[in-house]
């Protein structure tokens, strides 16, 4: 869960606003609202790398990187991938590199193909078919976006910690 709120906390958005907002985009891409609970060594590949999009999403940056998103999910995730971010393409700039053409095809504003690391072909695609995505809008608040990750730390691993503050006190 921390792992995908963790760019809105450290912008000092509320802890409520952040889950909120994440729960949201996971059902969005098509997962369980359970998988919040899940340790990271526990999900699939492609349930790390929808994760993995959806995190650098929510950091709502002015330039998303992507290198092969889709390369790790089923057609029907990868379709659900490249929506969501066809959609954040609306208020972000997204650069994505991918050997899927027919994706690439179907979502991309612009192409531009490499061969041998020259530009081979740049052309643009009007398609205005897919609707402006509507985030949340976010305003940063004044909290501590610490003190959530350390209170989740502390609780699941209650004893580990004491026992390393015991053992630092009696060095």
């Amino acid at each position: 869960m921390f792992n995908l709120m963790l760019p809105g906390l450290i912008h000092g958005i509320a802890e409520t606003t952040v889950k909120e907002k994440a729960i949201k985009f996971i059902k969005y891409i098509g997962l369980e609202e359970d998988i919040l609970r899940k340790r990271v060594k526990l999900l699939s590949g492609g349930e790390k790398e929808r994760i993995a999009i959806l995190r650098g999403v929510m950091a709502n940056p002015r330039i998303l990187l992507a290198d092969e998103p889709t390369g790790a999910l089923d057609s029907e995730n990868a379709i659900k991938a490249m929506e969501l971010l066809k959609r954040a393409s609306k208020k972000m700039l997204v650069i994505l590199v991918t050997h899927n053409v027919e994706l690439a095809n179907q979502y991309a504003d612009r192409i531009i193909t490499l061969e041998e690391g020259k530009i081979k072909d740049d052309k643009e695609i009007r398609d205005t078919s897919i609707e402006i995505f509507r985030q949340i809008d976010l305003k940063p608040e004044k909290n501590k976006w610490w003190s959530p990750i350390i209170n989740s730390n502390f609780k699941r691993r209650r004893k580990g910690v004491l026992f390393h503050l015991l053992a630092c006190r009696f060095r």
